[in-house]
Order: structure tokens, then sequence, then C-alpha cells
């Protein structure tokens, strides 16, 4: 029996299942991670016999494996998997060839590969060495296949976190009649290295959440990741869940998508430098790599979707000044829906688009964009959303105050 369906069928059971989860909601989207294994959400059940011959075919593959990277399989797989990863382009392929008994068009020459075992049954052999069955549901699942999980959590949204004139809180819920409720997930991606599927939810919940001023710029990364966490996560199966992120459409888009933010008005040079009134900005900027500060750049800081811990608000925290700033150019965007379907692809544009053109969701990156108004330079930190146009970003905060 597979517990996986195609988009005409109903959607995949979540059993036992390890999982990572994007969720898409105007409160943000959400990622679903789940790590495929003996104990995974999704499974498979098997015939002892049948177990037995896979599980004595999977070590020989295995072994062969790490056998032609010079690396001994007597101590526990995790380590020598990620060792193995670390070294899987000086595999000796002549040697795992031979090992596996592959001849002819049937030999290895890279990794990933896939082969037909002694039982006759195909194995995936992934690019650290990492193998699978054909029953594996790994194997089986395809992005934008469908899949049925049903959480149920809650997570105290703290307004003045998120926005610089709201005080007080408001309780979200995921459970039965909850605003936050998702029970329909699609497939994003596979990855065979680590185990791990990544899902998104195929509709967006209707709920949803405010940011604005520097409040905004400051906590929405941690705030939308730690909402989605204790919104539709489970640790008992193993679901781990966070906000979608900047980083999800570069994946998704690939080459295209990069090429096309690479080659945006000034993206990633430092057009203008701000001095006099304009040295303002949020004190979340400061923490970030590549933030230029009185001619220091910051080296090791953290990434525009990276934030481990909230800026409370006081005038002296939120938002902080200097001499002078010179800000790399972030900020971008794909300017129309057509744009920002065509750069995913016909597959990524239905999984990441759910709404087409009137899909609309925060996303859990920070940039910094230059404007000019009043005939003079501006300077604007903004949060993405996914509006209409992707990366339509709303100024939450500006040098011009």
């Amino acid at each position: 029996m597979k517990f996986f369906k195609r988009e005409s069928d109903i959607g995949i059971t979540l059993i036992a299942l390890i999982i990572t989860v994007i969720v898409l909601l105007i409160l943000a989207g959400i990622t679903l991670s789940m790590t495929v294994g003996e104990n995974g959400i999704i499974t498979r059940t098997k015939e002892s016999k049948e177990a037995h011959e896979e599980s004595e075919e999977r070590e020989r593959i295995e072994s062969a494996v790490f056998e032609a990277t010079g690396i001994r399989k007597d101590y526990g797989e995790d380590d020598y998997v990620s060792e193995a990863a670390s070294s899987h382009n000086e595999i000796d392929y002549i040697k795992l060839n031979n090992s596996l008994g592959l001849t002819g068009v049937n030999t290895i020459n890279s990794l990933p590969a896939i082969i037909t075992g002694k039982d006759g049954k195909k194995y995936t052999i992934a690019e650290n060495g990492k193998v699978w069955s054909e029953d594996d549901v790994i194997t089986q699942i395809e992005v934008g296949d469908e899949v049925s999980y049903s959480p149920s959590g809650t997570y105290v949204w703290d307004k003045e976190l998120a926005t610089s004139n709201e005080s007080g809180t408001e309780n979200l819920s995921s459970g039965e009649g909850g605003s936050f409720r998702v029970t329909e997930w699609r497939v994003l991606d596979i990855d065979l290295t680590s185990g791990k599927i990544e899902m998104v939810p195929k509709n967006y919940a209707s709920g949803t959440v405010k940011f604005r001023g520097a409040q905004g710029y400051n906590n929405a990364v941690k705030l939308l990741n730690d909402a989605c966490s204790s919104l539709y996560s489970n640790s008992s199966k193993g679901i781990e869940a966070r906000s979608i992120s900047e980083e999800d459409f570069v994946k998704a888009g690939g080459s295209d998508w990069v090429d096309y933010k690479n080659s945006y008005e000034d993206y990633g040079t430092q057009p203008y430098e701000y001095t006099d009134n304009k040295q303002k900005f949020p004190v979340m900027y400061s923490m970030e790599i590549k933030s230029v500060i009185d001619d220091i750049e910051n080296k090791s800081g953290l990434k525009n979707n990276e934030q481990s811990s909230f800026i409370l608000k006081s005038e002296d925290t939120v938002i902080t000044t200097a001499t002078k700033i010179k800000p790399y150019k972030t900020y971008y965007n794909t300017d129309k829906y057509n744009t920002t379907s065509q750069l995913l692809g016909i597959i990524y544009k239905e999984i990441l688009l759910p709404n087409a053109s009137s899909t609309n969701y925060w996303i859990a990156s920070r940039c910094v964009g230059h404007y000019t108004a009043d005939s003079k330079n501006n300077c604007g930190f903004y949060i993405c959303i996914l509006y209409k146009r992707l990366f339509r970003i709303k100024k939450y905060v500006s040098f011009k105050w």
C-alpha cells in the first residue's frame, strides 16, 4: 500500500515521517521539514522477508560505496554518512562498480545514481552515499504531491515586538476552528542526502498579523519563525516548521532567479552614503552581515533570514544612529505576477503562488533599498512580502522620519 498520491488523487496521509514544513500564511510562508526513516511519518508496511532481503541488499550497496571512499563502515551510520558526504568527490568508481558487479552501460560514473539490486529492485545512491530503495517513500514522492497533515498549536503574538505603535498580545491558533488552520500541504523539495522532505501549505490560512516601523524590521524574522514553529510543528512525529524565506524562492527559481536578482537595479552595490539627518537605522541592521556603519563593514553578522533573539521596545534599542552608513542594496522585486511565475517555472509557481496573482503572505527575510523622494536619495529597511508581485515591499522603516 502506498500512502502517497498524485495531484488527481487524495493527498498523502502523514503516518510516521519526519518533516520540514514551510508554511504559507498571510501570517507567513510555512515550511515543514520531515526526515524520512523507519519511524518517519510516511511509511510503507513490508513483509518481514521482503524487509530482510531489502535490508541485506541496502547493506551490500552501502558497504560498496563506503569501501570505494576508503571510509570504514564500523561505526554509527550518521558518522560515516557525514564523513562520506565530505569526500564523495574522491570515490573510486572503478572499485565501486567492481564491488557491485556493474558493467557496460550500467556502471556508475557519478552520484547520485540509480542501480538495480540483486533482488531486482531499484536503489538510489545519494550524493553522500545514502542508499534508498524503490519502496522508500522518498524515492516515490514527487515535488508537487499533496500531503494531509493537521497540526494543532497556539502562539501568543506580541504586538510590541511587531510594531512601533501597538501594544498587547493576540492568541493565534492552528487547531480546529482556528484562523491559522492548515491541513493540506504540497511537497516543495526532496533531499536524498539528508532524507528530508520540505512541504508548504496547499492553501495558506486566513489569519493575519501586522508588522510596522522599526520593530517590524527588527523582529519579523524571529516572530514569523517562532509562530510557525509553535503552530505547525509536532515533535512527537519529528515535524519541524519555520517560515518561508527569500532563500526558498532562490532555490526554487534556480539560476534564472539568481540572474534576475543580480541584474536588478544596483543590487549588491552601495549606490549612496547617508549622513546628517539620515543616519538613523533599526538596530537589527547593525547585527547583519555586510552592514556598513561609519566605514566599518560587519564581516560575520546575521543573514537576512536569521535572528536569534528579540529586540525589545525602547527608543535607545529599537533605533540607533551613526555618523554615516553606506548600505549594500539587497532589495529587489519581480515587478509583476507573470515575471514571478516565469522565474519559478510551472511546478513551483503552483506551489508557491497558490492564489496566482492574488497570493499574499509574509516572507521571513529582510532587505535594504534605496529610493528617491522630495528630490533626495533615501534609504529604506524592509520586510519581504509576497503580494501580487514578489517582494513588493511596503516601506516600514526609512531614514526620512
